[in-house]
């Protein structure tokens, strides 16, 4: 592969990526190896080169298509990587005409990440509402118990069916439940507030072309999530369109964009770096949402790292948590009025 930086500027880039012809020819050999496995009367009878060979099979461009469509992602990230760009979305992807035995050449026309001016993020003074597990809490519980099992005020009939020796040690049981509860509430709350604050402190502009591509993404994974049949009709039980959809997303994904893009300036400003252990601590945490009990860590660690955007992604999250992890540990806070864990 040979990559140029044909135009570049501070809001985009155009870059030129050659993918040499053998490497080409190879992969669509392998394409038509496997469709001609089981079918070798058919294969023609005389020695002929590759190329002939292809040029002569009329699923020859489908395969090219398939075979573009695997490798030019995995050559986009490395030519982004070897020219240091910081894209933020790819706005054209121009490839120029070209045949079995030629080169393959794409340019690729990129929107560059912003110039990121951080004012503060070390000691931001932070305000959020701790929440807390009360005795009321704890009664509310064992009372919502007591209707979902339909045990009434038998303190007997309750204990039974939770398969616990007494009230004080089911309530103890409770209280530990949504005290855990209250933790991981108060954490979520400190965090939202740190990251609103971040936000506040460093105003930024969120390019308006990368707002409109998460939106997209965002209704594309709606869309999925429901079905064509679901979503249409969701579209006509709620009486939207789906730019009312999108106007009411674009508010929080406009806070979204600026949020990654501050705290991805602040990772390359403290110079964060992911770990080896890090990497594999999500990869054993991704690999066990799997329900294949035979695909070990390694396979899918070989999967993820075959698989083009996979391992990136990985490490933008990671390096995302750890600069949030960062900011919260040097946060300066104070307390709300606390939250009962049940209101």
């Amino acid at each position: 592969m040979s990559v140029t930086l044909l135009k570049s500027s501070q809001e985009e880039a155009v870059i030129s990526i050659k993918i040499d012809a053998q490497t080409i020819e190879n992969a669509i050999m392998k394409q038509y190896k496997v469709a001609m496995e089981g079918m070798e009367q058919d294969a023609p009878t005389l020695p002929l080169s590759n190329q002939k060979l292809l040029s002569l099979h009329p699923q020859t461009d489908i395969w090219a298509s398939q075979v573009l469509n695997e490798m030019l992602p995995v050559y986009y990230n490395n030519a982004i990587s070897e020219l240091k760009l910081k894209p933020m979305a790819i706005r054209q992807i121009k490839p120029k005409k070209t045949k079995i035995g030629e080169p393959y050449v794409v340019e690729i026309r990129v929107a560059l990440a912003p110039e990121i001016e951080l004012k503060e993020y070390e000691g931001l003074k932070v305000s959020y509402t701790p929440v807390i597990a009360t005795d009321e809490d704890v009664i509310t519980q064992i009372a919502s118990m007591r209707e979902q099992h339909g045990t009434g005020d038998d303190d007997d009939a309750l204990l039974k069916r939770l398969s616990f020796d007494s009230m004080e040690q089911l309530k103890t049981e409770v209280r530990k439940t949504i005290e855990a509860q209250a933790e991981e509430k108060t954490e979520l709350n400190k965090k939202t507030a740190v990251l609103k604050t971040l936000i506040d402190t460093n105003p930024c502009v969120a390019p308006e072309e990368v707002i409109e591509q998460q939106l997209m993404v965002q209704l594309d994974q709606l869309h999925q999530q429901l079905g064509e049949q679901g979503m249409n009709k969701y579209l006509k039980d709620s009486d939207k369109t789906i730019k009312d959809i999108k106007t009411e997303m674009r508010p929080e994904t406009e806070v979204e964009v600026k949020k990654n893009l501050l705290l991805t300036a602040i990772a390359e400003n403290k110079n964060f770096k992911v770990t080896e252990d890090e990497v594999k601590q999500i990869l054993l945490k991704q690999s066990r949402l799997i329900t294949d009990p035979s695909l070990s860590y390694e396979d899918f660690r070989k999967r993820a790292e075959e698989t083009p955007g996979v391992m990136d992604h990985f490490n933008r999250s990671i390096l995302i948590e750890k600069t949030i992890a960062y900011i919260i540990k040097h946060a300066v806070f104070q307390k709300l009025e606390p939250q009962r864990v049940l209101n």
